[in-house]
C-alpha cells in the first residue's frame, strides 16, 4: 500500500509540474513542441529524482512527518525561491525572450516539485556525523 501512494505522489507531482509548465507556454506563446519537450524532459528528471531518492531505504514516512519535511525545506530555501521569482519578474518586466522566460519558470516550478518530492522521499534529513 505504501508504495502505491509513494507512486501516486509522483505521478500527482509529475501532472501537476507539467500542468503549470504548459500554462505558462501558453501563456508566453511558446510553440506545442517546444512545451512538450520541456514538459517530457522535466518529467523524466522528477521521476529519475524519486526513484534515486526511494532506492533502497526501508524508514516509513507517515503523513504528518511529510508535511513537518516539507515546512522544513521549504523554509530553508524560502530566500532562493524569494530571488527567483523577483528575477523572473524583472526579466518579464524586460520583455526578454518567451523561451527564457519559460525556462526560468520552468526552473521554479521544477523546484518546488522537487521539495516536495524530497520532502515525502525516506531520504535522512538529518546530518550525519562522521566518526574519527
Amino acid at each position: 500500500m505504501e508504495v502505491f501512494k509513494m507512486k501516486y505522489r509522483l505521478f500527482l507531482v509529475i501532472f501537476l509540474s507539467s500542468i503549470l509548465n504548459i500554462l505558462l507556454g501558453t501563456f508566453l506563446q511558446i510553440s506545442n513542441e517546444s512545451i512538450g519537450w520541456l514538459v517530457l524532459y522535466s518529467g523524466l528528471f522528477e521521476a529519475g529524482v524519486f526513484l534515486l531518492t526511494n532506492k533502497g531505504f526501508a524508514v516509513q514516512i507517515k503523513e504528518a512527518d511529510i508535511q513537518n519535511r516539507f515546512k522544513f525545506i521549504f523554509r530553508k530555501t524560502i530566500w532562493f525561491q524569494i530571488l527567483l521569482l523577483i528575477f523572473l519578474m524583472i526579466k518579464l518586466y524586460l520583455g526578454l525572450d518567451a523561451r527564457l522566460i519559460l525556462f526560468y519558470g520552468h526552473i521554479f516550478i521544477v523546484f518546488n516539485a522537487l521539495v516536495y518530492l524530497l520532502s515525502s522521499s525516506r531520504v535522512s534529513l538529518k546530518k550525519n556525523k562522521l566518526s574519527s
